[in-house]
C-alpha cells in the first residue's frame, strides 16, 4: 500500500486538488490518472521515453494514465537531456 507505508511522503501539496483524489488499493489517483510518488517518477519518465518519441507524443502518453505537479515540465527536461533524442533530431 503505497499511501500507508510512505510513499507519498508530501500530500499536502495535492491539498488544491482534494476533491479529484481517491484513494484505490493503496494507490493515490486524480481522476483515472495514477499520481506517481518522487522516487518514482524519473523510472516512469524513461519507461514513457523508451522508444525516444518526441516530446509531445511522451507528454500524450503520459497524461493518459499519470499525474504529479509539475510533471510536464520534468518529462520536457528528460527529454531535451536526451543523447539518444538529441542525436535522432
Amino acid at each position: 500500500m503505497a499511501v500507508t507505508n510512505g510513499m507519498y511522503h508530501n500530500v499536502s501539496i495535492y491539498f488544491d486538488i482534494r476533491d479529484e483524489l481517491t484513494l484505490q488499493n493503496g494507490l493515490l489517483f486524480k481522476g483515472e490518472r495514477v499520481i506517481i510518488p518522487k522516487s518514482l517518477r524519473t523510472d516512469m519518465i524513461k519507461k514513457i521515453h523508451s522508444s525516444h518519441i518526441a516530446i509531445e507524443c511522451c507528454l500524450r502518453r503520459a497524461r493518459e494514465s499519470l499525474y504529479w505537479p509539475g510533471m510536464n515540465a520534468e518529462v520536457k527536461d528528460f527529454i531535451q537531456r536526451c543523447e539518444t533524442s538529441n542525436i535522432r533530431t
